[in-house]
């Protein structure tokens, strides 16, 4: 059925004035003087029609506009293309046609897939086997089937890609498919055979070349099981239109495929009363006129953007999508999300913790920011997901709601701390004892439970593929699935290399790769201003376990680390994570040690649930989450205002990502926006010392690392070691020795909390091997101090 957002109504009025037009062609195009009355009439009566035909076309690839039934077949056809001459330059692509139409009465001698034929016609593109397929094509309903047959067809290309597997995806960029000969044709470029059915290009013109008759053609045997996932995939996507009389298709080729039901039976249909389609009226996109091979060759290797966002994890795909909802247009650089190695969105647990996070150890005030800014975003994720789903035209990514916070007697003071950061907000914290959480049996009992109705996750993959195709199915976006390799800032615009070769020019550069930033801005960090960016590796399971989980359970922070989770996923497996080690080298393909997964479950059977121990193990992900010295994000321009920075959110960036997204959004379009923010990027940033770092709460952690990971100990050898490591590690850290001098490097290059672990690893590395040189890496600028407000003082 036709949904009513897509048919656009023409009044009879301006229906009138276009077909004052002749359909006179010039070669193959319709004729120049022809188009130029058209489009004036269009400017003159007609402006809010194109622009609705041009949003719809922008958001869903495919519009009707309904003239007005009662008008002949004649005065139908003549503004049918003239309305299509504000889309575009209509022509015709096959030669020894009699004009701008290609008149298809139905009738039972002609191939049954064919045009005018009877049959199903097989979801496909126009012309997919030249170098320059028709942008748009066209199908004007004069007389629809009797019979009640002969529904379009129209499937979204571009969501269907998204849904492909990684390996069904790079067999299918391969040029080894074949259709057809491409014989007989006009002004759409040269035969194209074989040709990739996947095709990246510049904005406008990133072809997927579909044709249903891929998969009875013979030559292409060998792939018939790829072409046969996609085909179903597009099944997904396809929906069914009604065209009644008067109405107009116009399908955008590079956004979706089209095709046709079978007519009803016929026997009983007099010939003159058949289905009467003059349609395949194709339609070159007026800014590019008629783009041969060398057009295209450039177009692979250069692009003109207003914004370039670098990093494909949930912060730059939602920044992406704000972005492009703005009516910017925007280039997207980075791999898929899921097939980024290291990258933190894809290894995330995807809890939206506003309050879980919070532990007896941050002040009233630090808690205060970060909690308000948390709910701020959590707000924003019923509209935000449904917003998504609604430009994916996929369903809403679901949630499932709330949390369980099981702690032990050494844990109650964080369980109180969260408990009152939810009251403080008005939201719902009931305290229950320990054995109250359904089914769970620790190795160590919990004492106490707290429940947190108002917390949710979700499926991190579900989130990200939806994202994926929210951004692909928009016209204004570009998606170079490569890796950006330098940003160079010119006068009139700033410049970035990919590593395949592609260059791209824009107005302002969104840096959302988290810990890639460093790598990919070097020396250049310095003179921007940009605070250190540090990487805090996590290694996370996902699992096939009988344990049942409808709500996430979690541990309270410990050991600098968020607890110990397991989080419930949408295909029946359980997410249960993680660990967070400083790392000041990332490998962002470096796989997960033996010592990383047994600690995550010896936590996991120690303290959630021991039975965790026979689970089956789906997968082992390693990610690296982005943060700062004072741990708030970073969001805003740095000292070259063309150069803005969307990240560093640590361990709630799927939670920020609703809001992180509309900071930069509003910055880019209204500059000054975020001078007062807690998150802006040039906020003073002074570094800690190590007396500053080395209060209770991070020796207790300390010593919880060395004698128990994952758990609070209360213990009196807990407080004995942490006693004792607040005596000695300031004497190391100054002693003039090969170990001093290591562990004053170190601590130079990240003065966290979360660095401690590793002075006391050094020693031990030490032992065995001499301290690599660190003389290469430059000690960190760190960003001029300036008031702002709710700041606050760094966490530890």
């Amino acid at each position: 059925m036709t949904h009513p957002r897509h048919l656009v109504p023409v009044a009879a009025s301006l229906a009138t004035a276009l077909a004052e037009n002749d359909l006179s062609m010039d070669g193959h195009t319709w004729a120049a003087p022809q188009v130029k009355v058209a489009r004036a009439a269009l400017r003159t009566a007609g402006a809010a029609l194109v622009h609705a035909l041009a949003d719809r076309l922008d958001r869903e690839g495919w519009v009707i506009a309904a003239f007005p039934a009662e008008l002949s077949d004649e005065s139908l056809r003549r503004p049918a293309a003239g309305m299509l001459a504000g889309v575009g330059v209509p022509f015709f692509s096959i030669d020894g046609g009699r004009g701008l139409w290609l008149d298809g009465v139905s009738a039972p001698e002609r191939d049954p897939r064919s045009f005018s034929g009877l049959g199903a016609q097989a979801l496909h593109i126009d012309a997919p086997n030249v170098t320059a397929p028709p942008d748009y094509t066209s199908l004007l309903m004069l007389r629809p089937d009797p019979a009640g047959g002969g529904r379009s067809l129209i499937a979204d290309l571009r969501a269907s890609a998204v849904l492909l597997a990684d390996g069904d995806r790079e067999v299918l960029r391969q040029p080894v498919f074949v259709e057809g000969c491409a014989e007989r044709l006009s002004g759409v470029g040269q035969p194209l055979l074989p040709f990739p059915v996947l095709e990246d290009g510049p904005p406008g013109t990133t072809w997927i070349r579909w044709a249903g008759k891929l998969l009875t053609d013979d030559r292409n045997t060998r792939y018939f099981p790829v072409l046969e996932r996609f085909a179903s995939l597009l099944q997904v996507t396809t929906q069914q239109v009604i065209l009644r009389r008067g109405q107009l298709l116009i399908a955008d080729q590079c956004r979706v495929a089209h095709g046709r039901t079978a007519l009803g039976p016929q026997h009983t249909v007099a010939p003159s009363a058949r289905r009467l389609l003059p349609g395949q009226g194709p339609v070159r996109r007026r800014s590019t006129g008629t783009p041969g091979p060398a057009a295209a060759e450039r177009g692979m290797t250069g692009h003109t953007v207003d914004v370039t966002v670098v990093g494909t994890g949930v912060i730059g795909l939602a920044a992406a999508h704000t972005l492009l909802g703005r009516g910017l247009t925007v280039a997207l650089i980075g791999p898929s999300p899921m097939a980024a190695p290291g990258q933190a969105s894809a290894a995330a647990g995807a809890m939206l913790s506003p309050f879980s996070e919070v532990d007896a150890a941050q002040a009233a005030e630090r808690v205060e920011l970060e909690v308000g800014q948390r709910l701020r975003s959590l707000a924003r994720y019923p509209s935000w997901l449904a917003g998504l789903a609604d430009a994916a035209a996929q369903p809403p990514v679901p949630l499932a709601e709330g949390t369980w916070v099981v702690a032990t007697d050494a844990e109650r003071a964080d369980l109180a701390a969260i408990a009152r950061a939810a009251h403080s907000a008005s939201h719902p914290a009931e305290l229950h004892h320990g054995t109250d959480v359904d089914g769970l049996r620790p190795e160590t009992a919990a004492t106490a439970a707290l429940w947190l109705p108002t917390e949710p996750s979700l499926d991190i993959t579900c989130l990200l593929r939806t994202l994926e195709a929210a951004v692909t199915r928009h016209r204004a976006a570009r998606w170079i699935r490569s890796t950006a390799t330098s940003v160079q800032v010119g006068r009139a615009a700033v410049r970035l290399r990919c590593a395949d070769g592609v260059v791209v020019d824009c107005g302002r550069v969104v840096l959302a790769a988290g810990a890639g930033i460093p790598v990919l801005l070097g020396e250049r960090a310095r003179d921007l201003g940009i605070p250190p960016v540090l990487a805090g590796r996590g290694v996370s399971l996902v699992l096939d376990t009988p344990v049942a989980t409808p709500h996430t359970i979690r541990t309270p922070n410990a050991a600098f680390a968020c607890g110990t989770h397991l989080v419930p996923r949408g295909d029946g497996t359980v997410y249960l994570g993680a660990t967070n080690r400083l790392t000041l080298a990332p490998r962002l393909d470096a796989a997960a040690t033996l010592d990383e997964v047994a600690v995550l479950i010896g936590d996991a059977t120690r303290v959630i649930e021991h039975r965790l121990a026979a689970a089956e193990l789906r997968r082992v992900q390693v990610g690296y989450r982005p943060y700062t010295l004072d741990h708030l994000p970073l969001a805003g321009p740095t000292a070259d205002p063309r150069i803005l920075l969307c990240t560093a959110t640590y361990r709630s960036g799927v939670l920020l990502a609703p809001l992180m997204a509309d900071l930069v959004a509003d910055e880019i379009t209204e500059p000054g926006s975020l001078a007062c923010h807690p998150y802006r990027a040039d906020r003073p940033m002074p570094a800690p010392t190590l007396t500053d770092l080395l209060t209770p709460a991070a020796l207790r952690g300390l010593a919880d690392h060395l004698t128990a990971p994952g758990t609070r100990s209360s213990g009196p050898a807990a407080r004995q070691l942490a006693a004792l490591l607040a005596a000695t590690l300031p004497a190391a850290l100054t002693a003039d020795d090969p170990l001093g001098t290591a562990m004053t490097r170190l601590f130079t290059r990240a003065p966290v909390a979360e660095l401690l672990p590793s002075l006391l690893t050094l020693v031990e590395r030490l032992e065995t091997r001499p301290c690599p040189s660190t003389t290469s890496i430059p000690t960190p600028r760190y960003s001029s101090p300036r008031p702002v407000s709710g700041a606050a003082a760094p966490a530890t």
